[in-house]
Parts: structure tokens; sequence; C-alpha cells
């Protein structure tokens, strides 16, 4: 589970990859903001540090899942807010 982690992480599809590779079934990203058109860096001090945030166009996200045998079971919409929709997605491990 992922809740909240990849979206500070810049190389986001290692990460992806990394999770996919030490899953055994299920994969599971809470909290992930989606944006209209290309994914999106911030920069931003949240937890009293500097960190960049990724909000992510969602086919990028779901291709790269998909490229790395998780095949989406189930998604949901968890709040919105005004730069992004902040969405869970469940993933199952091929």
């Amino acid at each position: 589970i992922s809740g909240g982690c990849l979206v500070h992480i810049p190389d986001y599809p290692k990460a992806i990859s990394e999770s996919a590779r030490v899953s055994r079934h299920w994969v599971i990203f809470h909290r992930t903001p989606i944006v209209e058109g290309v994914t999106r860096y911030y920069k931003k001090k949240a937890y009293g540090v500097r960190c960049v945030q990724i909000h992510f166009n969602e086919n990028e996200f779901i291709r790269l899942c998909l490229e790395q045998g998780l095949n989406m079971r189930y998604s949901f919409d968890v709040a919105y807010s005004e730069n992004s929709l902040q969405k869970t997605y469940i993933f199952e491990k091929t």
C-alpha cells in the first residue's frame, strides 16, 4: 500500500516498478493526485522540509502500472481539490 508516498518520489516509474516487484498479489496506490494534461511537479514545504509533490496524468500512471504487470481492478475518487482529483487505485499483480 502506498498512501501518499509515490507523490514525493521524483523517479516514480522506478517506484511503481519496485512496488510491483515486491508485491505478492495486490498493489494499492491510495490518494494519488490526478490532473488533466501532463504530469506536474510542484515544490512545497511539507512535514517540515522542502519536497516535491507530483500530480499524475492518469493515462501515463496507468500505463506505467500495466507495463509492470499490474492490472487495474478498481479505482475510486477519494477527494477533490482545486488542483487535482485524488484517487485510489487497486492493481492485481499478474
